[in-house]
């Protein structure tokens, strides 16, 4: 039962971090506050982030809390921790931009994706540039992402984003969410929070970034990776150009 329910751990994280990336939008509105997101983007070299993410397991609410943090170019770390029932779990995602390392310490299991590799074959460079705040939009598909309203979180005006999700070669896994609530700071174009929702708008998965930092000092050794002895190492590189090949996933418009 815990291996069924890490196994479906390590999925959500796939679905929340290695979908596809899309920016094309629906209308002015949508249009003119991207573009300021994408701005405000550019002044941003480097964050840190605290985030705390909330599912649903086998009828179970999980909480997961950890930190998040982004470097240019293409550099980013995810180390999140939780506990199922009595386990406790940690997961941690890290990427110097040449190679993607996801990490789960409880099944002794590390998964590579060579970033270059699946650029070259697919020219699909988006999935380099996970946590960039210019891509704050990764998991929606073109012309699906509309604005939705003006809300405020700690005080501060957040614009609330709509969009239905690409999940283009994982249809198949239950946890796929229907559609998909974006929040971004007005301030700052920074991500606050993501919410997944099913057919019947129930909640499935939220994210909530906090504490986010600015254009800090981060070393390049936070975003390098070296198995463990003893882990078992899997390459997903073939598997994984193979789906976007298979699935026909198209160069995101930028």
């Amino acid at each position: 039962m815990i291996k069924n329910r890490l196994w479906i751990v390590s999925s959500i994280f796939i679905i929340v971090l290695f979908i596809s990336a899309s920016f094309a939008c629906a209308d002015q509105k949508t249009e003119e506050l991207i573009s300021k997101i994408k701005a405000q983007a550019k002044t941003i070299n480097s964050y840190s982030s605290d985030l705390t993410m909330n599912m649903q397991i086998m009828g179970q609410k999980i909480i997961y809390t950890g930190k998040l943090s982004f470097k240019k170019p293409n550099k980013s770390r995810m180390e999140m921790s939780g506990k199922i029932g009595p386990v406790d779990i940690k997961q941690i995602i890290i990427s110097n931009g040449k190679t993607a390392w996801t990490y789960q310490p409880n099944m002794k299991m590390a998964q590579k994706i060579d970033l270059e590799k699946l650029v070259a074959e697919t020219g699909d460079e988006t999935k380099q540039r996970n946590g960039d705040p210019s891509n704050p939009f990764q998991s929606l598909k073109r012309n699906s992402i509309t604005y939705i309203r003006t809300e405020k979180i700690d005080d501060k005006n957040v614009y609330l984003f709509q969009g239905t999700p690409e999940v283009s070669g994982i249809e198949d896994l239950a946890l796929v969410p229907e559609k998909v609530e974006i929040g971004i700071y007005a301030d700052n174009g920074m991500i606050s929070k993501m919410v997944m929702l099913d057919k019947e708008d129930k909640e499935m998965i939220s994210q909530y970034y906090s504490n986010i930092q600015l254009n800090v000092k981060i070393p390049d050794s936070e975003f390098e990776f070296t198995p463990p002895e003893g882990i078992q190492v899997m390459d997903m590189t073939n598997p994984t150009i193979k789906s976007m090949k298979e699935t026909g996933e198209e160069t995101p418009e930028e």
